[in-house]
């Protein structure tokens, strides 16, 4: 089996995560007219979907125990592909809200994820430019990804995830599957004293990091929700 070189393929991992989030900023308006519901209402499918990777970030360390950074990137597409077809066929906002929690914890496994394999995949050297192309793959689906998401939707706002975030899932999968797998581990996700299981929260430091991440996160998620119906409703503006 021939494996590829680690960057593409991490690059196109986050490519897909990060797609699978701005989905929603084009459609809402669409996607609130054909449910008969507010956009207010409409964009709280983005609250449980970070409410569910809330709770798979937590829960990571405990899975990175048993599973591989290969195996935790395969689930972690698995569920961008399952959420974006789920929310492409959703029937209503309850099923569409399902599926939205399935894009939220898989984007709290492939950060983890993509950030731990660039370490374990890459020789000593290549580590640093390898994680920098992996983080590369977030902003270029913004770059490239949103502006094909903005064109798709006018067709039809469930094109949208059929096109970007499912297709780029069902690309990085095959590359993710050829890479080595069963060895690498979650950092931190070893085995631990009992003296090492205090919950790093209760530090004042890193409590007051964790308070400063969440105001921000709050606010970009805000502002990525909502920015788009700001832009189609109040000033007339096409999704592309």
């Amino acid at each position: 089996m021939t494996r590829l070189r680690p960057a593409p393929v991490l690059f196109a991992t986050m490519f897909a995560s990060q797609a699978s989030f701005l989905v929603l900023t084009a459609i809402l308006p669409d996607l609130a007219g054909d449910f008969g519901v507010s956009t207010a209402t409409a964009g709280q499918a983005r609250t449980l979907a970070a409410a569910t990777g809330g709770v798979t970030a937590l829960a990571l360390g405990r899975l990175g125990r048993h599973l591989g950074v290969r195996e935790l990137l395969l689930l972690g597409l698995g569920l961008v592909a399952v959420g974006s077809l789920a929310s492409a066929l959703a029937p209503n906002l309850a099923a569409f809200v399902c599926a939205q929690a399935a894009i939220g914890a898989a984007a709290a496994i492939l950060l983890s994820a993509g950030v731990a394999a660039a370490g374990e995949w890459a020789e000593a050297g290549e580590r640093a430019r390898v994680l920098s192309w992996a983080l590369l793959g977030q902003p270029a689906a913004w770059v490239v990804g949103m502006p094909l998401i903005g064109v798709i939707s006018q067709l039809d706002w469930r094109f949208a995830w059929l096109a970007v975030p499912l297709g780029a899932s069902l690309v990085a999968l095959p590359a993710v599957a050829l890479q080595p797998g069963g060895a690498g581990r979650l950092p931190g996700a070893a085995e631990v004293t009992p003296a090492a299981t205090e919950p790093v929260w209760r530090r004042p430091a890193v409590a007051q990091w964790a308070i400063g991440e969440l105001m921000a996160y709050s606010g970009w998620g805000a502002t990525l929700v909502y920015a788009g119906a700001l832009f189609i409703e109040s000033y007339g503006l096409s999704a592309a």
